[in-house]
């Protein structure tokens, strides 16, 4: 009986010693949350002490959309031309779109429905000039396991938006500033 089960432990452990896994390198996923920390602004809006609505809102930059090219080629194993159809997508978007990533998290339910057509919020770009650049489209993104580890900080209380705005003239996000204006109030980032 002794010797049955020495040998179920030895065969146990050549099974599980021979299944390792290799994991990537998370270097890349790293440089992309360093990168997504530098381009992170945060804000609440208040009413008195109890706080509406929180937003965290990420422009996704040259440099942003190069690394997460990287962290996904990583990730996913991607091979050199499907990396390159990738980054051309990415700077393809660059060229015509001011992207924003938002996660919004709102204490009533309903209030959180910036991709609804009659959305509670007015959201817009605002040059110094008051002239001001409505959204192509705002499309809420599932948040699933993936998302979650590439743009960290969003809870289950949240929702996670994607938000463009065609850049016509303007080249440069510098001295534009996103606002989401709502009867809750009024959230203004500056850039």
């Amino acid at each position: 009986m002794n010797s049955k089960f020495y040998i179920l432990l030895l065969f146990f452990a050549i099974l599980f010693s021979s299944c390792a896994g290799v994991g990537y390198n998370s270097s890349k996923l790293e440089t992309l949350h360093s990168i997504i920390n530098r381009e992170t602004q945060k804000t609440s809006i208040y009413d008195g002490l109890q706080s509406r609505a929180f937003f965290k809102v990420v422009y996704r930059s040259m440099e942003l959309r190069r690394s997460y090219v990287d962290t996904i080629t990583e990730m996913e194993s991607l091979t050199e031309s499907e990396k390159s159809v990738l980054l051309e997508k990415e700077i393809e978007d660059e060229r015509k779109y001011f992207e924003f990533l938002v996660i919004l998290s709102t204490t009533e339910f309903k209030a959180n429905d910036l991709n609804v057509k009659k959305s509670l919020w007015r959201v817009f770009l605002e040059d110094g000039h008051g002239y001001r650049n409505y959204p192509i489209e705002i499309k809420e993104i599932k948040a699933d396991q993936k998302i979650k580890i590439l743009y960290p900080g969003i809870s289950r209380f949240a929702k996670f938006y994607s938000i463009r705005f065609e850049k016509g003239e303007k080249r440069e996000i510098k001295g534009m500033n996103l606002v989401f204006s709502s009867a809750l109030g009024k959230a203004v980032f500056k850039y």
